[in-house]
């Protein structure tokens, strides 16, 4: 695809592909919100936010700049996560993060639109959490 802001994926959902993106939320060369704006556009011409996310999940990760880095949980695993999901249907409902930045924490990085929402026990742990969607 040469359309960067192209939102017609039907080639790729008809031979039951799949899709995981990443971003960093601080990233300072791609605006996050252009984004989460172009996934906005994404979902409505694939039939809806559920039907998206029945082929591509978009996790943006709090504090991490381009292409890892930064203050961030920036170690996580897309790619045996995306074997998951192609191989045996296991559609990733987060991605474990953990990173240099705060050695010992980990968290879920949640699918877009949700977000990480600590439910008590340890706050360091992953298990601690889970996602949501925010409330407007």
């Amino acid at each position: 695809m040469n359309d960067p802001t192209g939102t017609l994926f039907s080639t790729l959902t008809a031979r039951g592909g799949r899709m995981i993106v990443f971003r960093g939320n601080a990233d300072p060369v791609f605006s996050a919100d252009d984004l989460r704006a172009h996934w906005r556009d994404l979902a409505a011409d694939s039939g809806g936010s559920a039907a998206l996310s029945g082929w591509a999940r978009l996790f943006l990760v709090p504090g991490m700049t381009h292409c890892g880095g930064g203050p961030a949980l920036d170690d996580f695993d897309p790619l045996t996560a995306i074997e998951a999901w192609v191989e045996r249907g296991e559609a990733p409902p987060h991605l474990l993060a953990r990173g240099a930045a705060f050695p010992g924490r980990s968290r879920p990085a949640c699918p877009y639109p949700q977000e990480a929402r600590f439910g008590g026990g340890d706050p360091e742990a992953a298990e601690s959490f889970s996602c949501a969607t925010p409330v407007p």
